[in-house]
């Protein structure tokens, strides 16, 4: 198995911050660990990064999560922004029911591609991996400088 799964490269990171993002944002998916980390090993991003982003869609983050994926769907979508709020304000986790499904779903999709696509992005600049000095071909035969 190669190294990078594991333990984290630049790139490995990246693309697991990546996968990982957008599979938590996703409300309500039976297997998120599962399905992130199943994808993580077969594109080799780093799976123990994989596994902790699922943590961050829990019950305690669901009253902004949702919310927010509801109101990008609606914007997505073309409905009626100022109405959107005013639903959520009167019942902020209203928005999982079977008539705001699709737009929570759409939501979250574009949620998850935008924060995930932005800390790939960032993560590439900012991340500077350090380049191993080719020692050898400053070695004498023999150990003699």
């Amino acid at each position: 198995m190669a190294k990078e799964v594991w333990f984290p490269t630049r790139e490995s990171f990246a693309r697991a911050w990546f996968i990982g993002m957008v599979i938590t944002m996703i409300p309500f998916l039976p297997g998120q660990t599962l399905i992130a980390c199943a994808i993580g090993l077969i594109l080799r991003a780093n799976l123990p990064t994989c596994f902790i982003l699922q943590f961050l869609s829990s019950p305690a983050t669901a009253f902004i999560q949702l919310p927010a994926c509801y109101l990008m769907g609606c914007l997505i979508t073309g409905n009626d922004v100022g109405q959107a709020v005013a639903h959520i304000e009167a019942d902020p986790m209203s928005v999982v029911s079977v008539g705001s499904a699709g737009l929570l779903f759409i939501g979250s999709l574009a949620v998850g591609f935008l924060v995930g696509g932005t800390g790939y992005v960032l993560i590439k600049l900012f991340w500077k991996e350090q380049v191993k000095k080719a020692r050898a071909a400053f070695d004498f035969p023999g150990g003699a400088r």
